[in-house]
């Protein structure tokens, strides 16, 4: 299913001071697919998952939450098996550029960044991710693909952020619970 390039606007009225960024986590060309957007057959499912997702095969336990003040809390270096909640009855943070699918999930995360870089945020699902400070408009994501060929790592999104508190928000989520990760790009 191809998604369509959002610009995805302010989650707040404080938060005007910030522009608003648009951003793509889909394209009709990713990395390591063909031009039918396929992505290579595979004999049988890596165990041996690459550094620094070393942590894909032990994830631990989370709960996305369905609003910011039930917002399960991520830690960079860490790979968790999220349980997300039914979409029907999230309130997002971040204004979806359009209403969620019946029947899918999502989840409301924080996250905080002690230092300034590029952070890989892993899924093992189909999902949109948005991300946005606690203080501005959603971020535009620096590059998005494929995780490594013949893993369970279904989609890498690369964020720049600087050090502070972060909402990263889950949508579209077709399954629950998902692997959930997110790594230093420095």
């Amino acid at each position: 299913m191809k998604l369509p390039d959002p610009v995805l606007p302010l989650f707040g009225a404080a938060l005007l001071w910030a522009p608003v960024a648009a951003h793509a986590q889909m394209s009709d060309q990713m990395p390591g697919m063909d031009m039918s957007g396929a992505k290579p057959a595979c004999a049988a499912m890596r165990k041996d998952v690459p550094a620094p997702w070393g942590g894909w095969t032990s994830p631990e336990a989370l709960k996305g939450g369905s609003g910011l003040s039930t917002a399960g809390k991520l830690t960079v270096g860490h790979v968790y098996s999220a349980a997300l909640p039914a979409s029907s009855g999230m309130s997002y943070v971040v204004p979806l550029q359009k209403p969620a699918a019946e029947g899918t999930f999502g989840g409301v995360f924080t996250l905080t960044v002690d230092k300034a870089g590029t952070y890989s945020i892993a899924l093992s699902e189909g999902a949109w991710i948005d991300v946005a400070p606690a203080a501005g408009a959603v971020l535009t994501s620096t590059a998005h693909g494929h995780g490594p060929a013949c893993t369970t790592i279904h989609k890498v999104v690369d964020f720049a952020l600087q050090p502070g508190a972060y909402v990263v928000q889950i949508s579209a989520s077709i399954k629950s619970p998902i692997l959930i990760g997110i790594q230093p790009k420095f």
